[in-house]
């Protein structure tokens, strides 16, 4: 099927020919709800309170002195962390870190979780600007990285939690992967901040979630017809030697960037695929059940007068299945 299509695109790169209509999505191939799961693994809970439960100070990074870590009761059992940012309010990256020496020991093992989450305690009075960062960062035991994730905390969505205190609920969702660890650490990062006082991490917990993967159910739409479109009736073109071909493609756009329509493009739709196993002529059909609207195929040309080197662009527009081409 691939080389029947490249036998009809090779020649059209060279021509251009009259647009009829956009792209359209024919088949709803996707299910509404796609997840991400790994094989469920009964949760790994840490109990700290009365002890630190396997964790331990692991150090700082562009941090002034050492924080203080101790086992509390507070919050129904946390790790206390007191801290003073005020010396790093002008760095963008103030790391305090936490480690788990059951990871160094090998002990702990990633297979069958996909999130990491636990309860940040903290008071806003202890602080007048800056904000919070979590980092997660995770080594197996034959020394490979396999996870390092820096998502923002969402200080806003603490609620309260009694003495002036509010609680962030904080998950982080990483890709599944088979491996024990040898250095799993959990990094609060001051970011411009000038907190001072007690952080509180309590409730840490490895889990396997639903994560949503980003996948929505593909649509069906009708195809677009010029009647739908309010198209010039003049296209005024800066090449006085631009095609009647070209100015019903400059046309087109013109109505199609009027409307509430759009154009799907995809680089290299018709020679390069990732699926090929799937039948498809291209990844979009095989997607959605037909081709995009346009593709554009990059091409380094020498040129012949002083020898420099250019980009051409193959703009390729699909008209009813056939690809219809211009050259820029």
């Amino acid at each position: 099927m691939r080389k029947n299509w490249l036998k009809k695109i090779i020649p059209l790169m060279l021509s251009a020919g009259l647009l009829a209509w956009g792209p359209a999505f024919t088949q709803e191939v996707l299910p509404v709800e796609l997840v991400s799961m790994a094989e469920a693994a009964a949760p790994v809970q840490w109990n700290v309170g009365k002890d630190l439960a396997g964790w331990k100070f692991g150090g700082v990074w562009a941090y002034s002195g050492e924080p203080e870590i101790a086992a509390a009761s507070a919050f129904g059992g946390s790790i206390r962390v007191g801290t003073d940012f005020t010396n790093n309010v002008n760095d963008g990256w103030s790391e305090v870190k936490l480690e788990n020496a059951g990871a160094d020991a090998g002990q702990l093992d990633l297979t069958g979780y996909n999130t990491f989450s636990f309860n940040l305690y903290y008071k806003p009075e202890n602080m007048t600007q800056g904000s919070f960062k979590l980092k997660l960062y995770v080594k197996s035991a034959d020394d490979q990285e396999v996870i390092n994730l820096c998502p923002d905390i969402d200080l806003g969505s603490g609620k309260d939690a009694g003495n002036g205190m509010k609680c962030v609920p904080v998950q982080v969702n990483f890709k599944p992967v088979e491996a024990k660890t040898a250095y799993f650490c959990l990094s609060l990062v001051g970011c411009n901040t000038d907190y001072k006082g007690d952080l509180y991490v309590g409730q840490l917990k490895l889990s396997t979630e639903k994560v949503p993967d980003g996948y929505v159910a593909a649509k069906k739409q009708d195809k677009v017809q010029l009647g739908q479109l309010a198209l010039p009736g003049r296209a005024v073109l800066t090449d006085a030697k631009a095609t009647p071909e070209t100015a019903k493609l400059f046309a087109y756009l013109k109505g199609i960037a009027q409307s509430d329509k759009v154009l799907y493009g995809h680089q290299n739709e018709l020679h390069k695929k990732v699926a090929k196993n799937l039948p498809g002529a291209s990844d979009t059909e095989d997607m959605v059940g037909d081709g995009s609207g346009c593709t554009v195929v990059p091409q380094l040309s020498q040129e012949k007068n002083g020898g420099e080197s250019g980009l051409a662009f193959h703009y390729s527009i699909n008209k009813g299945g056939t690809p219809v081409s211009s050259r820029a």
